[in-house]
């Protein structure tokens, strides 16, 4: 199976990076992804606090 195929087994349009997680789900672009992740141990501070001005950036 080549690399695009197993893209376009994840996610229909084929995006790379994509994140698939438990049930089948996918998130499919970089701030998602990040925030995704971050957002899982807040504890580990891996991101700007929740409502901050450097939060929101990290989404741009």
């Amino acid at each position: 199976m080549t690399l695009e195929a197993h893209a376009l087994e994840i996610t229909a349009i084929g995006f790379v990076p994509a994140l698939q997680l438990e049930y089948g789900r996918v998130l499919t672009e970089d701030p998602e992804i990040l925030q995704f992740l971050a957002d899982r141990d807040l504890e580990q501070r891996l991101t700007a606090p929740l409502g901050s001005f450097e939060r929101a950036q990290m989404l741009e």
